[in-house]
């Protein structure tokens, strides 16, 4: 299971995860994937944003292990609000993912509550832990790109966290404020 940080827009005004770090990040899930012997056969959950999901699932997908992604909304919806705002090489990625014969794609249900409050966003977050944990041959693993930081609203990487651990997950934190720039 993964959860993390979308890659700071151009205008975010506290920084989590900026792009200079991307790199970092990703040879940082790299690290992480190879702790835990990620292979083909495996089947890993995640959402489909900028940023630490996109680079999570194709680190996966390179590996031959299977990605199941969660969206909180249909795939337009969701790439214009999750996607492009990191910038818009970042939809081949999603694109390349998603088109991925060992990726499944789950798109949740609306709601009557499906404003931008972020209550999706923790519907999805939920589901995902569901589908991992039906998954699991044990407690699951948790890989998280996160800076530590109470989230922006309900559903981010913090919800996740505490989610995991009440269900007696481990969680394997990539810390995103230790990574790196690059130039």
């Amino acid at each position: 299971l993964f959860s993390g940080h979308m890659v700071d827009r151009p205008d975010r005004t506290l920084p989590r995860f900026p792009a200079n770090r991307v790199a970092a990040a990703a040879l940082a899930i790299h690290a992480e994937l190879d702790t835990l012997g990620v292979a083909a056969g495996d089947r890993a959950v995640t959402s489909g944003a900028s940023g630490g999901d996109l680079l999570f699932a194709l680190d996966c997908l390179a590996r031959g292990a299977a990605i199941e992604i969660y969206l909180p909304y249909p795939r337009d919806r969701f790439v214009q609000s999750s996607v492009v705002p990191g910038g818009i090489h970042w939809l081949a990625m999603f694109d390349e993912v998603i088109g991925h014969p060992l990726t499944a794609l789950h798109v949740m249900p609306p709601t009557d509550d499906d404003a931008e409050d972020g209550n999706t966003y923790a519907r999805c977050n939920l589901a995902m832990l569901r589908r991992a944990l039906q998954l699991a041959r044990g407690p699951i693993d948790l890989v998280c790109l996160w800076d530590g930081s109470v989230g922006d609203g309900p559903g981010g990487t913090e919800h996740m966290v505490d989610a995991v651990r009440a269900h007696g997950g481990r969680v394997h934190w990539i810390d995103s404020r230790t990574l790196s720039d690059s130039a």
